[in-house]
C-alpha cells in the first residue's frame, strides 16, 4: 500500500525541519569561529599598537652636557662597553693540515697541488 499524501507531507516537513536545524548548527559555528578570529585579530592590533610612555624627550643641550661630562671623567662614565655590545666573535680559523691558524686547510700554503 503506497503512503498516503499526508503522511507524505509530514515525512517532507519533518525532513526540511531536521536539515534547517542542521543548517543553523552550522552558520552558529561559522559565526562563532568568526567571532574568536576578530577577537584575536583585535588583540594582536593592540599588541602592536603599544607605545613606551616617555615623560619627554632628551634636548640636544641635555645630550651635549651628558657627553661633555662623560669625556672629562671617563671613570666615572656610563657609557656602555661596545666590545660587550658587539656580542661573541668567532675564533680564527685553524688548519687542519698545518695546524697553523690564520686558514684554512683548502687555502694552506703547504698544500701540495
Amino acid at each position: 500500500m503506497p503512503p498516503s499524501p499526508t503522511k507524505h507531507l509530514f515525512d517532507c516537513l519533518i525532513k526540511g525541519y531536521t536539515t534547517a536545524l542542521q543548517l543553523n548548527a552550522i552558520l552558529l559555528k561559522e559565526r562563532y569561529d568568526l567571532r574568536v578570529a576578530i577577537q584575536r585579530q583585535k588583540t594582536k592590533r593592540t599588541i602592536k599598537g603599544r607605545v613606551l610612555n616617555m615623560p619627554r624627550a632628551m634636548g640636544v643641550s641635555e645630550a651635549q652636557e651628558i657627553t661633555a661630562a662623560a669625556l672629562a671623567h671617563p671613570e666615572a662614565s656610563q657609557i656602555p662597553n661596545l666590545e660587550a655590545l658587539e656580542g661573541r666573535r668567532r675564533a680564527l680559523p685553524t688548519c687542519s693540515n698545518c695546524k697553523l691558524v690564520g686558514h684554512i686547510r683548502t687555502y694552506c700554503p703547504t698544500r701540495p697541488t
